[in-house]
């Protein structure tokens, strides 16, 4: 995750996610990371919050300024979901409402130590009702994969530092190029055009 300045367009810091908690041992050597897929910043531009594909933990990171002007990232808080998360977002109120694979909408407050803590509210509790009353059937997984291997579906495989071959980038397929072609031969024809109806 990196932090630009909004004005100057540059890089203030940057920080890999997931974030290990210290309060407990890293289990991630030699297994695949989930991947990032939502992430959501707070009223103030204070504190980022970022799900993860299939993976039940909502991530809080602090947002803070130094003296020298620079920014800097850091955990803050992991929030625990029943499910995974497919959504986060914070309310005017401060809150964080979070959508999960259930389906439910969990809603959270900042404490007096400043660490959020689930509230059940009227309004949550009134929307969960029509959502468990309608059995919605909720996706397990914000991204595409593959039904037998359950791997992330790739949409083109590229050949790198291969002789006399082309990329196959979107870009590059015969159909956009000739449709780019013709797009600048209409463009040229209306100039020509209009040119020689004010010449007239």
């Amino acid at each position: 995750m990196r932090l630009f300045d909004y004005e100057s367009f540059e890089q203030n810091t940057q920080i890999n996610i997931p974030v290990q908690s210290q309060d407990k041992t890293d289990e991630t050597d030699g297994k695949i990371l989930p991947s990032p897929v939502r992430l959501a910043i707070d009223n103030a531009g204070a504190i980022v919050a970022v799900i993860y594909d299939a993976f039940n933990v909502v991530q809080l990171f602090s947002i803070s300024i130094k003296s020298d002007g620079t920014a800097s990232l850091k955990l803050m808080q992991d929030i625990e979901c029943p499910s995974c998360p497919l959504g986060v977002i914070f309310g005017m109120d401060d809150s964080i409402n979070i959508l999960t694979t259930e389906p439910k909408i969990i809603k959270l407050f900042p404490g007096e130590d400043g660490l959020y803590i689930f509230v059940e509210d009227q309004i949550s509790v009134m929307l969960n009702d029509i959502v468990g009353s309608q059995c919605t059937t909720m996706p397990k997984s914000l991204l595409e994969k593959d039904e037998t291997t359950g791997k992330l579906k790739l949409t083109k495989k590229v050949n790198e530092g291969t002789d006399n071959f082309t990329k196959s980038e979107p870009w590059l397929k015969r159909e956009r190029v000739e449709i780019y072609k013709a797009g600048v031969h209409r463009r040229k024809q209306r100039k020509f055009e209009k040119q020689r109806k004010s010449n007239n």
